[in-house]
């Protein structure tokens, strides 16, 4: 079909998703969020299906993407190229004018995207009030507010950690650093493509209960590393409101807020993720803990993810209500399985990536002084994280000269004997930059003054 209206494609390197709207006669929002059928070209349990459950998922660096399709695909023939026209598969939400789900439908489609904006643009658009769409992209303003304020009462969690990026050299060396911009335009599209998943998820639960599928789950984080980030955040000087079982998302969503609007940083936020359990994989809807719902897959990119694809596959199957194979269920078993351990490599390579890029920026830097914040206090030294970088470093206890420092185990502070001075988690301090090493992925600091 060629759709009306608006298509926002994503601000990426392949461009699998794309949006429409409008407002019917009532006043409720008519939402279409399309996206790119690949599984019309890699078809199941060839060469390049096998390959790509293997690979599980695209991973990008600054500098190059290991892409999980070959590129003739991924950034070309399955691309939402603006003026093209391409095979989808649609979703279309009909959500009322005070955000409540009133019906869907989804189906195959061919759609020819009107037109490609960036974040930026589009932001640009919203602010001024002036440009190309303007009534659609206020409308789909207006329905993210919606869909962001109703999962937020659901006790939704959003953790919003800022990405760093990178500049870099001929020779791939940092030349500066940054944290990537969160624009409201971001949260826009990450508002449709939730819905799109959950009304996906939905839909297979509910008219298709007894047909093998693949959901993307999140489990209940253990009370016991509840209670431990708890006494962290009193070491911190913060004061959260503590709650009994059973744990719910709202309840760590209030106590996570709280613990915020007393240090909105990055720090704070990466201690409260290091409590949940990992998302996942699974051929049974066990909920999403994080997103506060019931009904979860992914679906919405299937050119960098496999489990989009299949879930693809498997849609088109039983819209033709075809009924699935005896071996379906045991194999969709093994794709959450592989896809899950896929996806954890990908993150680990990024972060191995990003720590080694960090260390070669801040290697430039030796010397230099900056602030930070002491996370965590040993019989060693401190770790110190750079407000600036968020980048940690170590100030090993030989550097803490003139003094014999006494380590309390108990509430992790170092106090000196003589001076009675004393560093504490959270204590802000001034550190100079003293050595990188690269190899290890460490960084050696020394408290100035």
């Amino acid at each position: 079909m060629d759709v009306w209206g608006l298509f926002l494609a994503e601000d990426a390197r392949d461009f699998d998703d794309a949006v429409s709207m409008y407002q019917k006669d009532d006043g409720s929002y008519m939402l279409g969020v399309h996206i790119a059928d690949v599984s019309h070209y890699v078809r199941e349990n060839t060469y390049l299906d096998r390959e790509a459950l293997l690979r599980g998922t695209s991973v990008y660096f600054t500098d190059y993407t290991v892409h999980m399709l070959p590129e003739k695909l991924s950034t070309d023939i399955c691309s939402l190229k603006e003026n093209a026209d391409r095979l989808t598969l649609s979703v279309l939400m009909n959500i009322s004018k005070t955000g409540e789900f009133i019906s869907h439908e989804i189906f195959p489609s061919v759609i020819r995207n009107k037109k490609r904006f960036n974040y930026k643009e589009v932001q640009e658009i919203l602010d001024d009030q002036n440009g190309p769409y303007l009534r659609e992209l206020n409308l789909l303003s207006q329905l993210a507010r919606l869909l962001h304020d109703i999962r937020h009462k659901k006790g939704s969690i959003d953790f919003d950690i800022p990405e760093p990026e990178f500049e870099l050299d001929e020779k791939g060396v940092p030349t500066y650093m940054r944290f990537k911009e969160r624009l409201w335009s971001h949260q826009i599209i990450e508002e449709c493509m939730l819905m799109a998943n959950k009304t996906v998820a939905r839909y297979i639960r509910k008219e298709k209960h007894k047909m093998p599928f693949i959901y993307r789950v999140h489990d209940i984080p253990e009370y016991e590393r509840i209670q431990e980030w708890f006494s962290y955040m009193e070491l911190l000087g913060i004061k959260v409101t503590r709650f009994g079982i059973p744990v719910t998302p709202g309840k760590f969503q209030r106590a996570f807020e709280e613990a915020l609007h007393q240090n909105n940083s990055a720090f704070i936020k990466q201690t409260a993720l290091q409590v949940m359990m990992k998302a996942k994989y699974a051929t049974e809807p066990l909920g999403h803990f994080g997103l506060a719902c019931k009904d979860y897959t992914h679906f919405t990119s299937p050119i960098r993810r496999y489990p989009d694809l299949i879930v693809h596959r498997l849609l088109k199957k039983y819209l033709m209500n075809n009924k699935p194979d005896l071996e379906l269920e045991d194999h969709l078993d093994t794709v959450a399985r592989i896809s899950s351990e896929a996806e954890q490599r990908a993150l680990s390579a990024q972060r191995v990536y990003d720590k080694i890029k960090q260390m070669r920026f801040l290697k430039t830097k030796t010397g230099e002084i900056s602030e930070g914040i002491i996370t965590n206090v040993t019989a060693q030294g401190l770790q110190v994280e750079l407000r600036d970088s968020c980048i940690e470093g170590f100030v090993p206890l030989y550097s803490l000269k003139n003094d014999y420092w006494y380590f309390d185990d108990r509430n992790l502070t170092l106090t000196g004997r003589r001076t009675q001075s004393r560093y504490k988690i959270g204590d802000i301090v001034t550190v100079r930059i003293v050595q990188i090493d690269i190899q290890q992925l460490k960084a050696e600091f020394c408290l100035e003054n």
